[in-house]
């Protein structure tokens, strides 16, 4: 942080892990969510040419499946592993009971070397 409280770019940094791995985890993002899967898509969220990771949790939002009462959901990390945000998508019946018809898509839309997070945001029509 700076003298005003505010957060910098990160430093570089490294570390030596022994294991017998040929490829062993460096950092691991643990999103808290109920059951089900989850599909990541990385991306540089914040601006500093890093990868952070979106990742979209089903809840248990599959085909087949009886409403979980849970809807999809993406979470965002910064490349830090530290959670950024997390946004309802959809829910089981405007998404025909499958997460997999919630899709999205993290790129720079418009230059400005910070990806953007794209979904098709299913409205909850008896909130409205």
């Amino acid at each position: 942080m700076d003298e005003s409280g505010k957060e910098g770019h990160p430093s570089e940094w490294a570390g030596v892990v022994v294991s017998e791995q040929i490829n062993p985890v460096i950092m691991s993002f643990k999103p808290l969510f109920e059951k089900g899967g989850m599909t990541p898509v990385f991306g540089d969220l914040e601006g500093w040419n890093k990868k952070g990771c979106v990742i979209r949790l089903d809840n248990g939002n599959v085909e087949m499946s009886q409403d979980p009462g849970i809807p999809v959901q993406l979470e965002a990390f910064s490349s830090t592993g530290r959670s950024l945000w997390r946004k309802d998508i959809a829910f089981h019946r405007n998404i025909f009971g499958s997460a997999n018809n919630a899709p999205f898509n993290v790129w720079d839309m418009n230059g400005d070397r910070k990806d953007e997070v794209i979904t098709l945001l299913q409205i909850d029509d008896q909130n409205l």
